[in-house]
């Protein structure tokens, strides 16, 4: 989950460290900037939890700490967005234009790809068609 969240959040700085014990925490640590920095949730980095933390991050004490063991997608995201009280942003005008530029693009998609499997399976049937000529044609001569 959270490479999608960085995927989505470029500017949210966010640094992702797996450990390798099965049984061992699935602790989400989230860092935030004091508030003379920033007071926008947006500006807090994540991490998972693992034994040696990063140089900038040993200054500073988590600001909160989930645990995700054994929980969903949806549940982590859903954990994340209420303890750091953001909000969804609803798409722009711009958003929406190119939201909808690409729905049609991807029903021109489709419908270009049954007519290319049309046209493909035809010419198949068609070049089969003239294999088995071809083949009785020799075989009568």
């Amino acid at each position: 989950m959270l490479p999608r969240i960085k995927l989505r959040n470029p500017t949210v700085p966010i640094e992702i460290r797996r450990h390798n014990e099965a049984e061992g925490p699935s602790l989400l640590h989230i860092y935030t900037k004091p508030d003379s920095q920033s007071t926008t949730p947006s500006s807090s980095s994540a991490s998972s939890s693992s034994s040696s933390s990063s140089s900038t991050l040993d200054t500073q004490s988590p600001a909160h700490t989930l645990d995700i063991r054994d929980l969903q997608e949806s549940q982590i995201l859903e954990a994340l967005v209420k303890t750091l009280g953001a909000e969804e942003l609803a798409p722009t005008e711009q958003d929406e234009a190119e939201m909808k530029i690409l729905a049609e693009r991807k029903e021109r998609s489709d419908a270009d790809r049954v007519l290319m499997r049309e046209t493909l399976l035809r010419q198949r049937r068609e070049a089969e068609m003239l294999k088995l000529a071809r083949g009785e044609a020799m075989r009568a001569a």
